[in-house]
């Protein structure tokens, strides 16, 4: 949910900033999309060798840890900076991240569930993924004033998954 509450506001206002700061067409705000996207696609198709070497949860962490950082360095950007600066490249560490965390954070939501009950808890799964992204949006609209501060709550909110992430996997390396 939290992964969303940050990731739907972002692919929301980014376009919008764009459009305003650059002047961007609504299909060249889209392919300005593409760092991001290309980053995402060749860390996932890596991701079940990741995964078999370091595990879920680690992979988990590590991507939610560089959504945090991808986030916190857009928030810290300056527009004026241009678009390669303050946009493209922190796109690839949020790139990575969002490679690391999507299917480790779906595959946690099933986790250890019986198989009785496997398609409720994936029912579950993706009902958080889906109103966590307006959720989200809701509260950065009703908070944040400005550009700045609407990426750096959706950074909180990365923030906010990364410490319960690192809690379950401290968890699971004491036991």
């Amino acid at each position: 949910m939290l992964f969303m509450m940050a990731m739907l506001p972002y692919w929301f206002f980014l376009p919008q900033v764009w459009q305003a700061s650059y002047h961007l067409t609504a299909l060249q705000s889209g392919l300005a999309f593409l760092p991001l996207t290309l980053v995402q696609f060749v860390v996932s198709l890596s991701l079940g060798r990741l995964t078999a070497r370091f595990g879920n949860q680690l992979i988990l962490l590590v991507g939610e840890g560089l959504l945090f950082l991808g986030l916190l360095w857009t928030a810290l950007s300056a527009v004026s900076s241009g678009y390669w600066l303050a946009f493209a490249l922190p796109m690839v560490v949020i790139g990575i991240g969002q490679g690391l965390v999507l299917a480790p954070v779906t595959s946690a939501g099933l986790y250890q569930a019986p198989d009785e009950l496997a398609g409720i808890a994936s029912g579950l799964t993706n009902t958080a993924h889906q109103i966590g992204g307006p959720i989200g949006l809701s509260l950065i609209v009703a908070t944040a004033g400005d550009y700045h501060g609407q990426v750096a709550t959706m950074a909180f909110f990365t923030g906010m998954a990364f410490v319960v992430v690192a809690v379950f996997v401290v968890r699971k390396v004491q036991k």
